[in-house]
């Protein structure tokens, strides 16, 4: 298993999830679009992004 440790790494989508203006309002809709995977990330991001 691999893991990090958030607080040592520099992460706008981790500064997004804490509520970051900047972060939130720099969403440009885009979310790691060549990963299939992220899809689910992304319509969260854009859901919540429309509250």
């Amino acid at each position: 298993m691999i893991r990090i440790v958030p607080e040592l790494i520099e992460c706008d989508y981790y500064r997004w999830i804490e509520g970051d203006p900047v972060a939130i309002n720099a969403f440009a809709g885009e979310y790691m679009s060549q990963y299939s995977w992220a899809e689910a990330t992304l319509a969260g991001i854009e859901s919540k992004n429309i509250q």
